[in-house]
């Protein structure tokens, strides 16, 4: 669907008949909220696409379009944390036979991170159980989504996975 955002009429000098040639510079502001031009596509013929643009309309059927790319405005650059508390996972055997629990809890130090910039990942745990654990397994997942008029997509796609193996404090 199509909208506009920011519409304004610019008055010229209309005292003689027609306009001047001349230089006629204006502006806009751009609203905060926008969010960022963007363009996806997701590999199975559906996209998803903001676009913005300038169209000036001078007479009828004489317009012109200026595409325009938006770069959102960047959120502070306090650090914003995710520290869940600990949460306990029962471990069963054949889904019946209690085994014990695991007790943990994964967070960052910050949850806005820049292309580019490194996430850090804490986890805390404490094994009561009979299982050993062999490795933990990180996936830095990215899901793209829209929904319109009954219609809907969704991609999701993992950009990195990295895992470590056990040590004797698991």
């Amino acid at each position: 669907a199509k909208r506009d955002i920011l519409r304004t009429i610019i008055p010229l000098d209309t005292s003689r008949a027609s306009v001047e040639a001349g230089r006629y510079p204006f502006q806009f502001h751009i609203p905060d909220q926008l969010p960022s031009s963007i363009y996806y596509k997701d590999g199975n013929g559906g996209y998803c696409a903001i676009r913005y643009k300038v169209k000036l309309h001078l007479l009828r059927g004489r317009d012109q379009e200026i595409p325009l790319e938006i770069m959102a405005k960047p959120p502070t650059t306090s650090s914003v944390p995710s520290v869940p508390d600990p949460a306990p996972t029962r471990i069963s055997f054949l889904y019946c036979v209690p085994q014990g629990s695991i007790t943990w809890a994964a967070g960052v130090d910050n949850t806005r991170v820049g292309v580019g910039e490194n996430v850090t990942i804490n986890l805390g745990m404490k094994n009561e159980s009979f299982t050993k654990l062999e490795r933990v397994t990180a996936k830095l997942k990215q899901t793209v989504e829209w929904h319109s008029s009954g219609h809907s997509s969704t991609n999701k796609t993992m950009l990195r996975a990295s895992s470590f193996d056990r040590t004797d404090s698991m």
